[in-house]
């Protein structure tokens, strides 16, 4: 039999599905199991058209050159049957064909050629395309040979369907697949953006409350509504009468009226319409782009508030307790105030005697020219007394002004001791026979021992100093606890002097201030006023009892953190069963 070779149309007649074929080979990398699609070809013509057999030749995987695998299809069974070269699309075609007559020639039996009578009747069409690659390269052939005489085009297209069909399911399903591995991918990564940002912004957000946490100032942030953001411990701790109402989203208006209305702000006043213009004036400091404004709060703490707007329309504000600055500052001015009465006072009293000592050194001028020896004695006697007057006072007041001047030292020592030592050096030291009476708990302080050495002496000098005349000197000193204030203790000076009217009892503790005169009882005037400067220095408190010829009583709270009862062994136990068991 001769051979039979394609026409150059048939080859290159469907150049739209060689270029699907060509670009499904690209897209797949030339990966795609060719051998199965042309099988399936070649099973679909035996189907279609009868065909006797169909042979397919394909580029084996892996292969670098033209050589192409010959597979037989018949009868559904697949057989690898040659291996050749090809340098063509026609040139494989022809090596399918010739193989395709080989195997009629046989007797459709490669191993065991038979007669062609037994074949029956030949076949009279031999079809076949070779499938090229982008590059030109053929990658299969397929034909067919049928016992019907078929044109061309009759059995062509139908195949060329198919592949068409395949090659754009296995596009679309590639693409498809593709589309759905790049969106699976973008959503894995826009998953992945998504929570890294949502944990940036979780450790920026909890790197921002701790920072709020930790900063010791009192620091509320609002939103652009005016609704609570965020706020820290101290914030809550200043406005404590207001603690249930700050909560986030609250908005500073209810935060305020709620605080109002338990009394947290003492500025605002006491009636409705105090506390309704208080508010309003408040909310406009607030909603001010800047301000900065002092508040006290009502366990009495002062505050410096400033609150400021940001470009976002948030609100922060910070409050910086000023407790200790307001009362200090308090304090210098009340110092200033008393050191400007006290020289007012002093300048008072220090020109007494040096007006006497003036007067009187004229008229001792003139005793001496008239010989007045009685003039002169009386004249040089009271400018005697006049320079120590003047001396007393000078010293006097240098010592208040060293006592004012002098920075606390504060340590722990028995002020029962220290009341007995003192007492044991007093009464060595008068004169008159002084007779102290005891009555004290053994007590631990904590003050400045110099500063309230100089406070008992001026105490127990003051008792002795006021005694009736003629009568000896009794000083009954306590120390207890203080039935007025739980925890304190209670330091008394009673003497049975006296006395004084309680009506001027503001004026026994201001310098200078005297309830009697000079003439009947010595004294400079500043000893009971440095008394309570001390006093006040140690942030204690001092009073007195009293009323005319029934003595006086001085007594001094000492506030318990500054206060511990002692047992006899001289050992601290200030854990309060001491206090207790005194009491």
């Amino acid at each position: 039999m001769t051979a039979i070779t394609f026409p150059t149309d048939i080859v290159t007649s469907s150049a739209r599905v060689q270029r699907a074929l060509s670009a499904l080979v690209s897209l797949s990398g030339h990966k795609m199991d060719l051998e199965a699609y042309f099988t399936e070809a070649a099973r679909h013509l035996c189907d279609l058209y009868s065909a006797s057999f169909a042979l397919i030749a394909v580029k084996p995987e892996g292969s670098e050159d033209d050589a192409l695998d010959v597979i037989l299809v018949r009868d559904g069974a697949v057989e690898r049957i040659a291996h050749c070269a090809s340098s063509g699309p026609n040139c494989a075609c022809n090596v399918v064909l010739h193989e395709g007559q080989r195997y009629i020639e046989s007797g459709f039996n490669l191993a065991t050629p038979l007669c062609p009578a037994r074949l029956g009747a030949p076949a009279k069409s031999y079809f076949g395309h070779a499938i090229t690659d982008a590059f030109g390269t053929v990658i299969g052939v397929v034909a067919a040979y049928s016992h019907a005489n078929l044109d061309i085009d009759t059995w062509t297209e139908p195949v060329l369907a198919l592949y068409a069909n395949r090659v754009g399911i296995e596009i679309a399903t590639k693409r498809e697949a593709e589309a759905r591995a790049r969106l699976l991918a973008e959503q894995q990564a826009l998953s992945a953006r998504l929570a890294e940002e949502a944990a940036a912004r979780a450790t920026a957000e909890e790197t921002l409350r701790e920072a709020i946490r930790t900063i010791p100032d009192a620091l509320v942030i609002y939103d652009a509504e005016d609704r609570l953001l965020i706020c820290n411990e101290a914030y809550r701790r200043i406005y404590h009468a207001s603690a249930p109402a700050i909560v986030e989203g609250a908005t500073f208006r209810s935060i305020i009226e709620y605080g109002l209305e338990r009394g947290q702000y003492p500025q605002a006043g006491s009636s409705d319409a105090e506390r309704h213009v208080w508010l309003e004036d408040r909310l406009a400091q607030h909603h001010l782009p800047m301000s900065q404004l002092e508040q006290q709060t009502n366990d009495g703490r002062w505050l410096s508030i400033h609150e400021r707007r940001s470009q976002s329309g948030f609100t922060v504000g910070v409050r910086y307790d000023i407790t200790t600055l307001k009362l200090q500052n308090e304090a210098l001015e009340g110092q200033a105030e008393e050191l400007k009465r006290y020289a007012s006072v002093a300048s008072h009293d220090l020109q007494e005697p040096l007006r006497k000592i003036e007067l009187f050194a004229d008229i001792l001028k003139e005793a001496v020219e008239t010989g007045n020896k009685a003039d002169m004695d009386r004249a040089l006697s009271v400018m005697v007394k006049s320079a120590k007057r003047g001396r007393t006072l000078v010293k006097a007041l240098l010592e208040s002004a060293r006592m004012r001047s002098r920075e606390m030292h504060r340590e722990h020592f028995r002020m029962d001791e220290m009341v007995k030592e003192l007492a044991a050096y007093l009464m060595t030291g008068d004169s008159r026979e002084v007779a102290f009476s005891f009555d004290m708990a053994p007590l631990e302080v904590r003050a400045d021992p110099a500063l309230m050495t100089q406070v008992l002496q001026n105490l127990f000098t003051n008792a002795i100093r006021y005694t009736k005349p003629g009568e000896a000197p009794k000083v009954a000193i306590a120390l207890k606890p203080d039935p007025q204030h739980i925890g304190s203790w209670r330091l008394s000076v009673r003497d049975e002097g006296i006395g004084f009217d309680m009506t001027r009892k503001a004026d026994i503790f201001a310098p200078f201030k005297r309830l009697v005169s000079r003439s009947q009882i010595e004294g400079t005037g500043v000893g009971l006023s440095t008394v309570k400067m001390i006093v006040d220095k140690h942030r204690w408190a001092i009073d007195a009892e009293s009323a005319p010829d029934a003595g006086a009583t001085f007594y001094i709270v000492i506030p318990g953190e500054d206060a511990a009862f002692a047992d006899s062994d001289g050992l601290d136990h200030s854990a309060g069963e001491g206090i207790s068991s005194v009491a």
